[in-house]
């Protein structure tokens, strides 16, 4: 299941930032689909 699928069912999402789990790129494409799907988004930089 990708994001655009699974953002149907949530109302909020954390997105990794800290660049340990993607890119900036797959953080933007990740925020833009929540947008669309009115998911609010929460930031997890993912602290040492």
């Amino acid at each position: 299941m990708d994001e655009d699928e699974l953002f149907k069912y949530v109302s909020s999402a954390n997105i990794a930032c800290g660049f340990h789990a993607g890119d900036p790129l797959s953080i933007w494409r990740t925020v833009k689909i929540a947008k669309k799907r009115n998911v609010a988004v929460g930031a997890y930089p993912r602290l040492p």
